[in-house]
């Protein structure tokens, strides 16, 4: 945990000469190329009513090709991340959370052609009642247009 190791995403973003990789990084996240896979509340951060700081994000290129090849094997969110090879903080890219969300904010607004999900549907679920079945099995039936996050880390974090 802790504020170290933090990609400065604007820095990056506003001076590309200064750190090429950091860069690229910064980018791959605003372009929805890599995935949140944490959200870290420790306590180094402020939460109040409508704003919050020094809440942490952790990205990782995910591999859901692997999933959609073969549902069974790797069934929730937390296998992708192992298959992916971000669940031994391999491969992970740390931001300030608030820093990320304003950043695609404004990417969002200086690009039209930004990609925004379809959706047609979403399944929430309590366990043990067979949504990761369901859901996998929808995937299974047409993989290019369904995406599992069963039990997926971030959004638990973000509600506690």
């Amino acid at each position: 945990g802790g504020r170290e190791g933090l990609l400065p995403m604007r820095k990056a973003l506003e001076d590309p000469a200064l750190d090429p990789e950091a860069t690229t990084l910064a980018r791959e996240i605003l372009a929805a190329s890599t995935n949140l896979v944490n959200v870290d509340i420790g306590s180094h951060a402020s939460i109040e009513d409508d704003y919050y700081d020094g809440v942490i994000a952790e990205f990782c290129p995910l591999d859901f090709a692997a999933q959609k090849e073969k549902p069974p094997e790797l069934p929730m969110f937390r296998d992708v991340v192992g298959h992916s090879g971000c669940d031994k903080k391999k491969n992970i890219i740390r931001v300030d959370l608030k820093e990320a969300v304003d950043l695609a904010r404004e990417f969002d607004g200086d690009n039209a052609g930004h990609l925004v999900l379809d959706l047609k549907g979403v399944v929430f679920h309590e366990s043990r009642c067979g949504s990761t079945l369901a859901a996998n099995s929808m995937m299974a039936l047409n993989p290019e247009k369904h995406r599992v996050y069963s039990e997926s880390s971030p959004p638990i974090a973000a509600m506690r």
